[in-house]
């Protein structure tokens, strides 16, 4: 008897990721793994985010100025999450959990995604949808990636 073919379906944004599994044709979509993955905001990075911009007087003759901080907190955030979740399914392509991959995730967090992306689990991604769908619960998404062709 054949080997059932397990996919994968990680449904992610920048800070939160859930992971489904399919074993086949016409079988939808099941909890691949119980507990769903976040990223919480650091309370320094809450801080910043909420604080008022530092200011510079800028010169003689010249008024004071907004500073900007050189790198996003929520993107320095969000590529460390993208990074922990990607070597994750690095370990558990190595331990063949899955068979085949498919990412669902917003263009950021997809690219961040994919980048992250260890050999072994970025050689098994067969799809991608650049949707944010990590609220829809496991029919909907089965509904988008059978609307995608992802999924049958």
């Amino acid at each position: 008897m054949a080997r059932k073919i397990v996919t994968w379906v990680v449904v992610a944004d920048g800070t939160h990721a859930r992971i489904y599994a399919n074993d086949g044709p016409r079988k939808g979509l099941r909890r691949a793994l119980e507990r769903d993955y976040e990223a919480g905001l650091p309370h320094y990075v809450r801080d910043i985010l909420t604080d008022r911009r530092g200011s510079n007087a800028g010169g003689p003759g010249a008024g004071r100025h907004a500073m900007d901080a050189k790198t996003d907190p929520r993107r320095h955030v969000a590529n460390g999450f993208a990074r922990s979740i990607a070597a994750m399914l690095g370990e558990a392509a190595q331990e063949r959990f899955f068979d085949r991959l498919i990412l669902v995730a917003p263009p950021k967090a997809l690219g961040d995604l994919r980048a992250a992306l260890p050999k072994p689990a970025g050689d098994r991604v067969t799809g991608t949808l650049d949707k944010d769908l990590v609220k829809h619960d496991e029919a909907s998404v089965a509904r988008h990636l059978a609307d995608s062709d992802l999924l049958l």
